[in-house]
């Protein structure tokens, strides 16, 4: 079972598998968007990622897989809604058309779902976002997303 943080307002309400587990409460994440290609599945016909990565006082109120130690990024349960609102459009283009590698932003995501999960023996993390407030710049870039999974 996931370690559960002081002050966390989620609330766990299902398992499956023993190692799929889901959480309920409705919360504001501050922290970074990347979307883009992971270097080592840059191929051709791959589909770019959007993770988050949550600020420090937004990563000490979700739970984790406390063996693995605190998480690092979240994923997107709802990917192509949050990718409508985070990205724009000409930015997604750029990434799929490899023009860049990636793009990053800063917001504030509130999220109504949390799972906690493994894949590959990694954990994974995901979020059902239900509103998003972007701040200051995109930022287009060469460089991957961080490699981690299988």
């Amino acid at each position: 079972m996931p370690r559960m943080p002081d002050g966390t307002p989620f609330t766990h309400t299902k398992s499956k598998y023993g190692y799929e587990i889901y959480f309920r409460g409705r919360i504001w994440l501050s922290g970074t968007y990347v979307y883009g290609y992971r270097e080592e599945y840059s191929e051709e016909g791959d589909e770019p990622e959007l993770i988050f990565i949550p600020d420090e006082k937004s990563r000490a109120l979700l739970p984790y897989w406390a063996e693995r130690g605190p998480l690092e990024i979240v994923q997107f349960e709802n990917y192509l809604w949050a990718l409508a609102r985070l990205v724009p459009r000409d930015q997604v283009i750029s990434v799929k058309s490899r023009k860049v590698k990636s793009v990053r932003g800063i917001a504030s995501i509130k999220v109504s779902q949390y799972i906690a999960t493994f894949e590959c023996d990694s954990p994974v993390y995901m979020v059902k976002a239900v509103e998003t407030m972007k701040s200051g710049t995109l930022h287009a870039g060469m460089d991957p997303l961080e490699r981690r999974g299988c």
